[in-house]
């Protein structure tokens, strides 16, 4: 009999663990595509060039308790913008959604709190090069309870 226990115990904790692993899904009332926005941010150094980022703005809402923390690298702006640092993208191929690969440096980024039942929008990169040929995105915003992932959208245009 204690051996039984013993197996079911070692089950559920290796069950337990692989879930861990998984962030949880947590639901917005509002995640959704808007529309795009460039930003033009200015070299540290001589050397450098200005670059412009294509971000996808999103009206964001969720349904609190409480305020959760998301990663950024500045707090939310007056009007509610928000540049979210992390996100993990999905494009949809074939009728199902495959994970972006992307790679991140985390220096200096910093969890700032997004109050519950208060529109924001969410300002999140989408010129990576992986996400122009297919037919849906969708992206995630992570907080340190789990993960809040937009609604599919298309796309945006390259502008020319």
């Amino acid at each position: 009999m204690k051996c039984i226990a013993l197996s079911l115990t070692v089950l559920f904790a290796s069950l337990s663990q692989a879930t861990a692993n998984e962030p949880a899904k947590l639901t917005a009332t509002t995640f959704r595509f808007l529309r795009t926005e460039s930003k033009t941010f200015e070299p540290s150094t001589k050397e450098q060039r200005p670059a412009t980022v294509l971000y996808g703005v999103f009206a964001f809402r969720h349904p609190g308790p409480q305020p959760l923390k998301f990663w950024g690298f500045d707090p939310p702006s007056k009007e509610g913008k928000f540049i979210v640092r992390f996100p993990d993208y999905e494009v949809q191929i074939e009728g199902g959604w495959q994970k972006v690969p992307v790679g991140y440096c985390g220096t200096g980024a910093t969890a700032y709190a997004l109050a519950p039942d208060t529109d924001y929008f969410l300002l999140v990169p989408v010129d990576h090069p992986r996400l122009s040929n297919t037919t849906g995105i969708r992206i995630s915003a992570s907080t340190e309870s789990g993960e809040f992932w937009s609604d599919p959208f298309k796309p945006p245009q390259a502008k020319k």
